[in-house]
């Protein structure tokens, strides 16, 4: 089972890192989330972190 920050394409215990722009805050999952539209990620993000104030990110699925 994953750990939060990766997912699994079907292996259990084969697990790959969510990519920048993407996390994943449960565990034992099969995908991960896209960052909202005002928030970005880094790879193997369990969260996504909201932009710094007086920056703003206007679409989904950003790296920092």
């Amino acid at each position: 089972m994953c750990d939060p920050g990766k997912f699994s394409l079907g292996e259990a215990n084969l697990c790959s890192i969510c990519q920048s722009g993407k996390f994943q805050s449960a565990q034992g999952q099969y995908s991960c989330d896209e960052t909202d539209a005002g928030y970005y990620s880094l790879a193997g993000a369990t969260e996504e972190t909201a932009c710094l104030a007086g920056q703003y990110g206007d679409s989904a699925g950003l790296s920092k």
